[in-house]
């Protein structure tokens, strides 16, 4: 069936299963997409959402064993690093989202073996422990448990978490030069689940910042820290946010990232250095 006879929906998914088969080649386990769990226009966020709901459907499609782990939005405009968006939505109404309900009954949603689903969401610090554990607690009493995988931006509230005891796992954003980042050592101080952030570069359309990345020197230290630091996970930031720092192969970035992801993804995940079996060059700029 050619791609025009398809509509709007399916001719994305269907490019998303191809964003799946090079994440698996490059050797992703999953992604972690972003939902809003109160979309309210008819464009904007909630097309994004369903473009999430569309990626879901492409993993499902490619390999039941690709996963998507939800960092689900809490929809409020209030910030600040110490719970200050728990003014902004209730746990009650963020565990009760529609957006939530479908994520949950989704096969592709990444799951711990007991069944309970993983959530998260980025700067997860916005909202306070004691308003993630009712929004657990809610959760658990609609039917779908679930525990919380938290994705830091700074670092002052990690033994309030600890200490509320509501968190799987912990990642950190991380850096964004290259530096003796020791998020593992620290991490490993609050949580039994450690995930080291690896990133190529940080380059912003959007406010016109970036950071230093040395070539690939940024990408290759941060996969070295990984591993010296014995990091659990890996999340790579990101793969396809092109306002920030994408790393999925495109007519602009070309392949260099995803090979040398791959090359150390692999060794990340066995412990032993890929043997090199043809000499190629790469630059970067």
């Amino acid at each position: 069936m050619q791609a025009s006879n398809l509509n709007k929906r399916e001719q994305v998914t269907r490019a998303m299963e191809e964003e799946v088969r090079l994440g698996i080649q490059q050797g992703l386990d999953g992604f972690f997409a972003d939902f809003h769990s109160h979309p309210k226009s008819a464009g904007g966020v909630k097309w994004f959402t369903e473009k999430s709901f569309m990626l879901r459907d492409a993993a499902h499609r490619v390999d039941p064993n690709f996963k998507i782990l939800p960092c689900i939005y809490s929809s409020t405009k209030t910030l600040g690093a110490k719970g200050g968006a728990d003014i902004g939505m209730s746990p009650e109404k963020y565990a009760n989202s529609e957006i939530i309900k479908r994520i949950a009954k989704h096969p592709a949603a990444l799951r711990l073996p007991d069944g309970k689903l993983v959530i998260s969401m980025w700067f997860s610090e916005k909202h306070s422990p004691g308003w993630w554990k009712k929004v657990l607690e809610q959760m658990k009493k609609n039917g779908y448990p679930a525990v919380l995988v938290a994705h830091f931006n700074t670092k002052g509230q990690l033994q309030a978490f600890k200490d509320a005891k509501v968190c799987y796992g912990m990642a950190q954003w991380g850096c964004r030069h290259v530096c003796d980042y020791s998020w593992g050592k620290l991490g490993r101080k609050y949580t039994d689940l450690v995930i080291y952030p690896v990133s190529s570069q940080d380059v912003r359309s959007r406010g016109c910042s970036l950071w230093e990345a040395e070539g690939s020197g940024l990408l290759r230290n941060l996969w070295t820290l990984a591993r010296r630091d014995n990091a659990d996970w890996v999340f790579m930031d990101t793969w396809s946010d092109y306002t920030e720092t994408p790393m999925a192969p495109s007519t602009y970035i070309g392949f260099v990232p995803f090979d040398l992801n791959a090359y150390y993804s692999q060794w990340f995940k066995t412990g032993k250095q890929p043997e090199i079996v043809r000499d190629r060059l790469y630059y970067f700029y």
